[in-house]
């Protein structure tokens, strides 16, 4: 009787236990709807890419799918519109592929979706927009869709390029470029108005021939990062800075001309190495070096003159000059570097660098605007002997830095210091300095101390300011930016 018991008792236990698994299954399976009116809702509508280089693969983006439904929904198909031949790619819920079935979503639940992009070659040399869609198909018959789109720009694609011959690029397409650029010593290249190189993570420029950059103010020649994609929705990769090398101008190179020329977001921004002051290394004019995490411009012991110039943001020093000659006319430097507090300043010249003398025959600042978010802006350092050239002067400048001391009266003539009794004052001197959304613009404020503090007797080639702006004769404003009223209104 007692093993009857116990065997009744199993077995009614695990009727009992069966039925309530039973139960649960069934409220599983009612707890999916295949109402019409039950549908999924996404994070957004539109993935957009923005500009994706062609045969270069995107960055990954995202977005969440939701079911806010107090029932279950059941996807029957998730796919591709073009079933894959646009060259999106696409993870769903952990699953790779173009296109998936029967993926259940529970109620008040979610899930990712990760898109990429490999663009095809297009035939045009000008932007292409790509379209697609994911389409999620729901049991109930129901299609929702979220829409793929970006812009495909072909590319000259070098790598590890050297030029050996005269070479001309244009502004038909960009150049993208791994493993540095060489322009050889016997070499010749020549950059049209409008045209782009965009260089991979640490790719450099090395000039040891020449380098003649033909921009104009509409259509200035760039040299930039090659990512196209953003860090954050609000910050796209091409503010940061560190994202390509830099451009290298060896001790054999001499004659190099920038005109209207935009280099930002490198390593650095152009370093110009010992080469003796007989020859000019370079002329820049009407042109920008700016957010680059070591110095803009350095001038190791060589000439150069530079006209309506901006260099700004700088890791390093904006500019650094050490010995050599150089002339800056309507130039800004401005040092409002976001991403460590531990920069260099906008200036700092010397002769003498590692107990090596390089004499300073000539440092002149004619009508600049030189300034930034430190106490002093302005720093320099020499051999304490006289027999070494230390030339420095500073004509019609408004200026950063201590200009009363009896030591450096001699070395301002008829500048302007900006200090805290200026009605302007460091980041207020212009449009727009913002870090947190890593956004500037050195034009000049209405009210910057660096109005009206230029000398008149303008060089024919300071006429006009960086952006086409003509010049008062008399008063002129400080640095490469004339103030516009209509910037304003």
């Amino acid at each position: 009787m007692k093993d009857i018991s116990f065997r009744l008792f199993f077995i009614v236990t695990g009727l009992f236990f069966a039925g309530i698994f039973m139960l649960c299954s069934c409220e599983d399976e009612e707890s999916f709807t295949v109402d019409v009116n039950s549908l999924l809702s996404f994070s957004c509508d539109t993935v957009d890419f923005d500009t994706v280089l062609v045969g270069i693969g995107s960055s990954t983006q995202r977005f969440k799918v939701y079911n806010k439904n107090n029932k279950g929904l059941i996807i029957s198909k998730v796919s591709l519109a073009s079933d894959g031949h646009s060259g999106f790619r696409v993870n769903v819920n952990g699953q790779s592929g173009t296109d998936f079935h029967n993926m259940e979503i529970y109620d008040n639940d979610s899930m990712f979706v990760f898109v990429e992009l490999t663009a095809k070659t297009q035939n045009s040399d000008l932007p292409v927009i790509i379209e697609d869609s994911l389409v999620f198909t729901l049991q109930s018959g129901k299609i929702q869709s979220v829409v793929l789109t970006a812009r495909a720009q072909n590319v000259n694609l070098l790598k590890g390029e050297i030029i050996t011959e005269n070479r001309f690029f244009d502004a038909d397409k960009p150049y993208l470029i791994y493993d540095s650029l060489v322009v050889g010593p016997e070499a010749l290249l020549e950059l049209n108005a409008g045209a782009t190189l965009m260089f991979h993570s640490n790719a450099d420029l090395i000039v040891r021939g020449q380098l003649i950059c033909k921009g104009t103010i509409d259509n200035p020649v760039v040299f930039r990062g090659a990512r196209t994609d953003k860090m954050f929705p609000y910050l796209p990769y091409d503010r940061l800075d560190a994202q390509w090398g830099g451009i290298r101008i060896m001790p054999e190179s001499f004659g190099n001309v920038f005109e209207s020329v935009d280099i930002h977001g490198g390593s650095y921004g152009i370093e110009c190495s010992l080469a003796g002051i007989e020859y000019y290394k370079l002329q820049m004019h009407n042109s920008k070096v700016h957010n680059v995490s070591a110095d803009a411009l350095r001038m190791d012991y060589c000439a150069g003159r530079f006209v309506n110039c901006e260099f700004s943001n700088a890791g390093g020093n904006c500019v650094t000059l050490i010995g050599g000659y150089n002339e800056f006319a309507h130039c800004t430097l401005t040092q409002f570097y976001p991403w460590s507090a531990d920069h260099g300043s906008a200036l700092y010249f010397c002769n003498v660098k590692n107990d090596t003398i390089y004499p300073l025959e000539k440092a002149e600042f004619y009508n600049c605007f030189i300034t930034g978010s430190g106490e002093d802006e302005i720093f320099g350092s020499r051999i304490e002997d006289d027999k070494v050239a230390f030339n420095c002067k500073f004509t019609g400048c408004a200026v950063n830095t201590d200009i009363e001391g009896e030591s450096n009266k001699s070395y301002f003539v008829d500048c302007v210091a900006e200090n805290a009794e200026n009605n302007a004052f460091k980041s207020n001197n212009f449009i727009c300095v913002d870090n947190d959304n890593y956004v500037y613009d050195f034009r000049l404020d209405s009210l910057s101390v660096a109005r009206g503090v230029g000398i008149g007797h303008l060089p024919d080639d300071c006429v006009f300011d960086k952006n086409g702006v003509e010049r008062p004769t008399l008063k002129p404003d400080a640095g490469c930016y004339q103030y516009v009223t209509t910037i304003h209104e």
